[in-house]
């Protein structure tokens, strides 16, 4: 009897489970109770959830869109987005009892989210909020949620909802709000390529929030303006008003703020060729955004030290550094970011010859920056793909790229790399035998690099400029040049380039009869190029080399 039951129980319990896992007959079920029965139930789920967690989690001390402090960590975040949707069946659709806490739970699903770097779900938690917010809560949310489609890279939406909030900030009279509104418009502006509305964007921003006194606003916007400096080609500005950022946010808890002025401030550093400190700064920037478990910062400060590693010829440590940030970025959603860091990957793998890799990257980035609206970084990909065109002899294939992205950084008013592609235009010119065209694009070049106080790429161009010397058979100008260019190449640690100059410089100096000092230049450049496994050296170097020293009558040189 005994053993009966217990089957008949198993039974019944069995086909019980089978009916509540089962979507269709549980829809069913529940589609069956009245309206009114609907809604009791999911107010008992709601308070039967936060009995089961030790209670209802507690309300924020301010309103959203005022300054607060992260908040506590409490057991019913696992579940937030689920109880604030009880909360709104519980009230059967209509403003009821359950509406405050409908609010306190999508408030705290949209921040977790966003902690756990969920973009899309953190976006439409905030959208749902904004729905039953009013005034300045309205227009955070929306602003938050613009921030979110910022980062999957739909600048369209983001701009959109950042002008509702911008909207809605200045009928409420929300100064602050108004300001980081503009701020975040002006990012929008600059991440697009639309630098001189960007730059006035800016502008407003920074006036409006000294006005309201928000000292942390103001160094945020200060922060995202210097990297609009950087892109601008001001370098040593950019520093200066990083510096500032970094006054004004020094002391703040409870987010990375210190960490992002040491990484800007090492973006700037960089541009200015100091690469020691540049270094020194996005190494701390890193410590900082693990301590504080920012993902997605930790990821742009990996990115940035790989620009380091990679212009100071430590190739292992750029691609480990480069794919260690596109893990974060993709596990983030951060699309805008990840073709930034894809870009970088993409340079570096055409620096050492690995000219498929570097392709597949190339077209992965044009087609993500052109998905997201990213001119700045849809420029620096063509290129790329024009060093690989040209690193595979292919300088016919290299020249409509460069003018494409010349035409791109002129429009986005990106000086730094304006110069930089005109440059490698010029190359292309001197390659193909035109060179009265070359001369013109590489002093006009020279021009933007001092204008900017580019250094890396004025070593590059002054080099350039030598071989430009050499093929018109004036060697003791072109030594000049070399000399200048090998001194700004040390001065910078560019030891990519520093070998190339050297090697070059050498074949120079056997016209003019200075064998000695030939060899021990081209014995250094040599040995960084091997080093460095720079591909053009090991494919045709030695044999120029030793075309050269029986030129010269004398020895090739060894060793």
């Amino acid at each position: 009897m005994g053993r009966a039951t217990g089957d008949t129980l198993r039974a019944l319990n069995a086909e019980t489970h089978y009916l509540f896992r089962h979507a269709l007959l549980r829809d069913a079920a529940y589609q069956l109770h009245l309206p009114g029965d609907r809604a009791r139930l999911h107010a008992l789920a709601l308070a039967a959830i936060e009995d089961a967690c030790g209670g209802r989690a507690p309300e924020f001390a301010k309103p959203l869109g005022t300054e607060n402090p992260d908040p506590l960590p409490h057991p019913t975040d696992r579940f937030a987005a689920e109880l604030a949707e009880h909360a709104r069946l519980a009230d059967a659709g209509s403003r009821g009892p359950h509406g405050p806490r409908r609010q306190l739970y999508l408030r705290r699903a949209a921040e977790s989210a966003g902690r756990h770097a969920s973009n899309d779900t953190a976006e439409r938690l905030w959208l749902e909020f904004s729905e039953i917010a009013q005034g300045s809560e309205r227009a955070s949310a929306l602003r938050l949620a613009g921030g979110f489609a910022m980062q999957s890279g739909r600048l369209a939406d983001a701009e959109r909802l950042c002008g509702e909030a911008l909207a809605i900030y200045r009928e409420d009279g929300d100064r602050r709000g108004e300001g980081t509104t503009l701020s975040e418009l002006a990012s929008l502006h600059s991440n697009s390529g639309r630098s001189v509305r960007a730059e006035e964007l800016f502008g407003e921003a920074l006036a409006v929030l000294r006005a309201a006194g928000d000292t942390r606003g103001e160094g945020a916007a200060l922060g995202n303006l210097g990297g609009l400096y950087i892109r601008l080609g001001r370098a040593s500005l950019a520093e200066e008003t990083f510096e500032r950022a970094r006054a004004l946010t020094q002391g703040q808890e409870g987010r990375s703020f210190e960490g992002v002025a040491l990484a800007s401030l090492s973006m700037a550093r960089m541009s200015l060729g100091r690469m020691d400190e540049a270094e020194r700064d996005g190494l701390a920037a890193l410590a900082w955004f693990r301590k504080a478990g920012d993902r997605r910062n930790e990821a742009s400060a990996l990115v940035g030290l790989a620009r380091i590693y990679s212009e100071t010829g430590r190739v292992s440590e750029a691609a480990t550094a480069f794919a260690a940030a596109l893990v974060i970025h993709r596990e983030t959603g951060n699309r805008r970011l990840e073709a930034g860091a894809l870009v970088g990957l993409a340079l570096l793998q055409q620096e050492v010859g690995d000219t498929d890799a570097s392709l597949r990257n190339v077209r992965e980035v044009l087609a993500l920056a052109r998905d997201t609206g990213t001119r700045p970084t849809e420029a620096i990909a063509l290129g790329v793909e024009a060093a690989v065109m040209r690193l595979l002899d292919r300088p016919e294939d290299a020249e409509p790229l460069l003018h494409a992205a010349i035409a791109i950084h002129r429009e986005i008013r990106d000086r730094r790399n304006e110069g930089v592609t005109l440059r490698n235009l010029a190359d292309v010119f001197r390659l193909t035998g035109r060179k009265e065209r070359a001369w013109e694009l590489v002093r006009e070049a020279l021009a933007i690099h001092r204008e900017v106080h580019d250094r890396r790429a004025e070593g590059v161009t002054l080099a350039l400029i030598g071989l430009l010397h050499v093929a018109d058979a004036r060697p003791a100008e072109a030594h000049r040049a070399f000399e200048e260019a090998i001194a700004i190449h040390r001065e910078v640690r560019n030891r990519r380039f520093l070998g190339i100059a050297l090697c070059d410089s050498a074949l120079n100096r056997l016209t003019l009869g200075q064998a000695a000092e030939a060899a021990a230049e081209w014995r250094e450049g040599d040995r960084i190029l091997r080093e460095l496994q720079d591909p053009s050296h090991l494919r045709g170097g030695d044999t120029s080399m030793r075309a050269a020293c029986a030129r010269a009558g004398i020895p090739a040189f060894e060793g």
